[in-house]
């Protein structure tokens, strides 16, 4: 079991890793090609609308991952009666989530006017619809991919995203070359989520023949109870994503304006694309971590150990992008699409800075969500929700930052509320250790590095900017290497790196023998 666990998660981390790898490269020709032929005006309407449906989903209420965990253990035990129980609640629940989330869209259009502080953007209605329609069809038809993921194969849910992802991209760039039509280019992406949806739900009839929703099944009371108390946990927590993710735009869009919306989309797009390689290969292994817990030879103090070991895996990851992205964000913008398009470098701190801090928090999140801790972290989720929308506009409007607010808000909110809470929840109510001030000790220090890192870096690129491709590489080889030895340099000691660098001779005194 241990065996069959670990080649799963490895198998999984390393399918989510490289179809987001393709995914990056698809989503930067898209975007490319987007901002030239409609400009950065309606790329910033495309990241408002996303954000406005981000706030909409709050009406998913972290159903998905209180199900996810509920079905660990019926598959562990091939429990076939509770599995059907289970995804018939989930079928259920997501079809009314879909029908909410229509209906709240419905009724936010009227105002989507007073979200945008330019006028003149046209055909703004239809726009919104079809964003609606492809969110809508989501719910609608994609509950059966949990069982997927659930199950420690979630890599079928990847391939599948790549293979309809280089579809849709194909024909997008065609709508944008040929027809210069953000509609088609709409209604292209409703397509193939369509699609998509349908071919994994096959996929898992075909898989799971047992599975059938033409049978009622009667949900066990304390599976329900469990549900509906990690799902009311989630609430919070979902509110608490929303306001860090998918409120800066909005706030930006009404009272700065949509054009620094779609400046902005160009580093929400490549940080995104990093944070979401991070988050894959972290929470892919969530499944096989919630498996561990429930295995009862797993004692306290190893699971303790499993957890510093991911969160050092993790912090040399975040480390490493967040010096790159520091030293290249800008440079590579130029580049890729024009100096007009770029931040003044202060911005650019600060947004490293969250992408930081929010890739250090996977770590705790992938725990929080493998133990079923979600009702730990409720209470916490809406003061970050009110801290950060609450800091933002004072910022903003009270000491007229601008922009630069509205990431200081959210900076603030990750540093004061987040960071140290999440690890707190880890430590005494899923693992359960008495102690834990050494362990909040190096966590700090180790956010303290990274943080008088970032700042030196920033001060340095900004003396020594090389332009053209040959800049751009000369750039990147002295960031690594910096970035390496300094690692090298603060973790020599630390008893984690050292258990990875002794594996790490093995395997290779292995290979080479």
């Amino acid at each position: 079991m241990k065996k069959n666990r670990l080649q799963l998660s490895m198998f999984n981390s390393l399918a989510a890793v490289l179809s987001q790898g393709i995914t990056i490269i698809l989503r930067f020709c898209t975007q490319t090609v987007f901002i030239n032929v409609l400009g950065a005006t309606y790329l910033g309407v495309n990241g408002l609308f996303n954000n406005i449906l981000g706030i909409l989903s709050f009406a998913d209420l972290g159903v998905g991952s209180a199900i996810t965990f509920a079905l660990y253990k019926p598959l562990l035990e091939n429990n076939h009666e509770l599995i059907n129980s289970i995804m018939s609640l989930y079928r259920k629940a997501y079809h009314i989530i879909g029908l909410l989330v229509g209906i709240l869209g419905l009724c936010v259009m009227p105002f989507l006017p007073l979200l945008i502080k330019e006028d003149g953007i046209s055909q703004l209605y239809l726009l919104f619809l079809l964003f609606l329609a492809n969110t809508v069809v989501s719910y609608l038809l994609s509950y059966k991919q949990t069982l997927l993921i659930a199950d420690q194969i979630g890599y079928n849910v990847n391939l599948g995203q790549l293979f309809f992802l280089v579809i849709q991209t194909f024909l997008q760039i065609s709508a944008l070359l040929f027809f210069k039509s953000f509609v088609l280019y709409l209604i292209i992406q409703l397509t193939c989520t369509f699609f998509l949806n349908v071919t994994l739900a096959v996929l898992v009839s075909r898989k799971y023949p047992f599975l059938t929703f033409k049978k009622k099944y009667r949900l066990p009371p304390q599976i329900y109870q469990k549900i509906k108390k990690n799902t009311v946990g989630m609430v919070g927590a979902k509110v608490g994503e929303i306001s860090l993710n998918a409120t800066d735009n909005i706030v930006i869009s009404t009272f700065i304006g949509i054009y620094w919306v779609g400046i902005y989309s160009n580093y929400l797009l490549i940080i995104n694309s990093i944070s979401l390689l991070l988050i894959q290969f972290t929470s892919s292994v969530s499944a096989s971590i919630g498996n561990y817990a429930l295995d009862t030879s797993s004692k306290a103090k190893a699971q303790y150990t499993l957890f510093k070991k991911h969160l050092l895996v993790n912090y040399v990851v975040t480390f490493m992008m967040a010096v790159l992205l520091e030293s290249l964000l800008n440079p590579f913008i130029t580049l890729w699409i024009g100096e007009r398009y770029t931040l003044r470098p202060t911005l650019v701190t600060l947004i490293v800075l969250n992408f930081g801090i929010n890739a250090l928090r996977q770590t705790p999140i992938t725990f929080i969500t493998s133990y079923g801790l979600f009702d730990r972290i409720g209470v916490k989720s809406v003061i970050e929700a009110l801290v950060n929308v609450g800091l933002s506009l004072i910022f903003v409007l009270v000491f007229k930052l601008g922009i630069i607010g509205v990431f200081i808000g959210t900076l603030c909110t990750n540093l004061f509320v987040n960071l140290w809470y999440e690890p707190l929840v880890v430590l005494r109510h899923g693992i359960k250790i008495p102690e834990y001030t050494d362990f909040y000790r190096a966590y700090f220090m180790d956010i303290v590095f990274l943080v008088l890192t970032l700042v030196i870096t920033s001060t340095i690129t900004t003396k020594f900017f090389l332009p053209g491709v040959i800049g751009l590489v000369l750039l990147f080889a002295g960031a690594a290497t910096c970035t390496i030895l300094l690692l090298f340099l603060y973790l020599r000691k630390n008893s984690e790196y050292l258990f990875f660098v002794k594996l790490i001779k093995s395997y290779c005194a292995r290979f080479f023998s």
